[in-house]
C-alpha cells in the first residue's frame, strides 16, 4: 500500500475501472481485501470510511511525521532558477503530510518567532537598552524560546490586516508583541548595523 491513503485509494479505483470493475461495492470490497489484516476496516462501508482508517493507523501517522522532518529541512535556493521543481516538492510534501489548513499561513496581524536555522536560536528582544548609540531595547539571538520577548506581530504600513504574506512581495516589520508600539529596526548608529526596538 502507498503511504498516503487517499493517492492508494485513487490507484485501486484505477485499477478496478481498467478491469471492469465498475460497481462502488464490489470495488470497496476489493480495496479492504488489498488492506493488511492489521488493519481493521471491516466496519468501513465507504471511501472515506477506509480513508480515514489508514490514516487513524500508526503507519500513516508516522510516515506524516517523517514527510514533515523533510518539510523543515527544505530549503529553497533563490539562485536556482528551477524554483517550479522546489514549488512542486514542497506542495507534495504539504499534502502528504496533510498540512492544508489556511490558517496556518502567516497573515498580516499573525504572531510569529523567528528561529535562525543554523544555530536554532530566536530572535529575541527585552527590557534591557544598549548603554550607548541610540540607547534603545536591544535585539538578540537568545538559545531559549521565550514566551513574553520571542513573539512578534507581523505588520505593514496599510491595513492589511488578515491578509496573507506572499513571498518575495510582501513588506513587513514586525512588531513586538507586547502591546507597545516598538518596531523592530536597523541601526545605523553601528558598523556593521544591528537591530534594535524603535518606534
Amino acid at each position: 500500500m502507498k503511504p498516503h491513503p487517499e493517492v492508494w485509494l485513487n490507484k485501486i479505483k484505477l485499477y478496478c475501472y481498467k478491469n471492469q470493475i465498475t460497481k462502488k461495492e464490489d470495488i470497496i470490497e476489493f480495496c479492504k481485501s488489498m488492506i493488511h489484516p492489521s488493519i481493521n476496516v471491516s466496519k468501513a462501508n465507504t471511501f472515506e470510511e477506509i480513508s480515514n482508517t489508514l490514516k487513524n493507523d500508526i503507519f500513516f501517522i508516522s510516515f506524516k511525521h517523517s514527510v514533515k522532518t523533510k518539510l523543515q529541512k527544505l530549503k529553497f535556493d533563490p539562485k536556482d532558477k528551477n524554483y517550479v521543481q522546489f514549488i512542486n516538492i514542497f506542495r507534495e510534501y504539504c499534502y502528504e503530510a496533510e498540512i492544508n489548513n489556511k490558517q496556518k499561513l502567516i497573515r498580516y496581524g499573525s504572531c510569529i518567532t523567528l528561529k535562525h536555522v543554523a544555530t536554532g536560536k530566536y530572535l529575541t528582544s527585552c527590557d534591557l537598552q544598549y548603554k550607548t548609540g541610540s540607547k534603545r531595547s536591544i535585539v538578540f539571538a537568545s538559545q531559549a524560546l521565550s514566551k513574553s520577548n520571542s513573539l512578534w506581530i507581523v505588520s505593514c504600513d496599510q491595513n492589511n490586516n488578515g491578509n496573507p504574506i506572499i513571498y518575495g512581495k510582501s513588506e513587513v516589520y514586525l512588531k513586538k508583541n507586547k502591546g507597545i508600539l516598538e518596531y523592530l529596526v536597523i541601526s545605523n548608529n553601528y558598523n556593521p548595523l544591528q537591530l534594535e526596538i524603535g518606534k
